[in-house]
């Protein structure tokens, strides 16, 4: 009688899910009798539930390594928000995966320079506009060549500095025509 309510207990840990509890509860009942039929049915239900316990870690480092290679790939293409989405879905699933944690990190970073950086060549680019409107086109290539020192493909500085030097060339044209 010991025996059958120790695995009754038993495998009320099992349906909390309590690997733990159960295990204690298990090894209880078999010292007592190993052989007892109730005893092995438990061990099978302890291995099973141990089995499910092996999949489901296995399934959740699969995501987390493919939450992690997206994040990469987000990373390659300088898509900060991407990076950072992708890190914290691995997170969800470990919140202490070291890849993720220094991914989200970099990528929280380099979005606030990047952000900084639009800014910085937003004001050059409008203190080069106010050089044009001044025709003072040194001043405005000026600012434009330090715009995109900072963000080489930036349209606004890009077409600053095409129309300095378009300025610039009407300029010294009419001074040699006169």
């Amino acid at each position: 009688q010991k025996v059958e309510t120790i695995i009754l207990q038993g495998r009320e840990c099992l349906e909390r899910r309590d690997l733990n509890c159960a295990l204690i509860f298990f090894n209880k009942a078999q010292s007592i009798d190993a052989e007892h039929d109730l005893v092995k049915s438990l061990a099978a239900k302890i291995k099973a539930f141990q089995m499910e316990i092996q999949t489901r870690a296995r399934e959740r480092e699969k995501a987390i390594a493919a939450f992690i290679k997206k994040a990469k790939a987000c990373r390659a293409k300088n898509n900060y928000d991407c990076t950072i989405a992708q890190a914290n879905r691995a997170l969800q699933l470990d919140s202490n995966n070291f890849d993720a944690i220094r991914m989200k990190s970099e990528a929280e970073l380099s979005k606030r320079q990047q952000i900084a950086n639009k800014n910085k060549v937003g004001i050059l680019v409008q203190e080069g506009r106010e050089c044009l409107k001044k025709k003072k086109y040194n001043c405005a290539v000026g600012k434009a060549d330090s715009a995109l020192d900072i963000i080489p493909d930036n349209a606004a500085a890009l077409q600053l500095r095409k129309a300095a030097i378009h300025e610039q060339n009407k300029l010294k044209s009419s001074i040699k025509i006169n």
